[in-house]
């Protein structure tokens, strides 16, 4: 099942790296065709650009209209996967506040330096990331967002628990006006 190789492929690398995959894909069903196939084929296609949750662009374009928050994201993988990703919301963030790193992990506390002076809410789907950042700075809001197989997957980790739980970004709007 692809789900499952991309989870392995995931969690392998420790990041989602789409030519990594793209290569077990050809090891696995034993395709004969090259590396610039995926590039045009798959990674240049709309398939990328649907797989925000449909919520998304417009509850980041509701943010984007406070003129009192600074909306940023923070992802991890590879910079031209991650970018395309985005591409359809790209506009709503400043360049400064568009972080994506390869291990995100391992720069949150850059992150959070980045801006410490600042109420920073971070929301994420991997309870790692949260309680590390949690750890960086105990006056920052935490939110789990719980959908996905990762986030469904994932362990509870003892002693920590995120400031909110929520399924849907939509959640978020309410844990802002708080």
């Amino acid at each position: 099942d692809l789900n499952d190789l991309y989870l392995k492929t995931r969690e392998e690398a420790g990041y989602f790296g789409p030519k990594m995959f793209f290569k077990k894909i050809k090891e696995i069903y034993k395709l004969e065709v090259d590396d610039d196939f995926f590039q045009k084929v798959v990674l240049e296609s709309e398939i990328f650009l649907e797989k925000l949750y449909e919520e998304t662009e417009e509850i980041i374009g509701k943010l984007a209209k406070n003129k009192e928050l600074t909306i940023g994201i923070f992802s991890g993988g590879e910079d031209d996967f991650q970018l395309r990703k985005i591409k359809n919301i790209s506009h709503l963030f400043h360049k400064d506040h568009i972080n994506i790193h390869i291990y995100k992990v391992k720069r949150i506390s850059d992150l959070i330096s980045k801006y410490k002076n600042q109420k920073l809410i971070l929301v994420d789907d991997i309870l790692r990331i949260l309680h590390k950042s949690k750890n960086f700075d105990k006056n920052l809001i935490t939110v789990w967002i719980k959908r996905g197989r990762l986030a469904l997957a994932e362990q509870k980790i003892k002693n920590f628990k995120p400031d909110y739980e929520i399924s849907s970004l939509r959640e978020i709007i309410d844990i802002i006006e708080k």
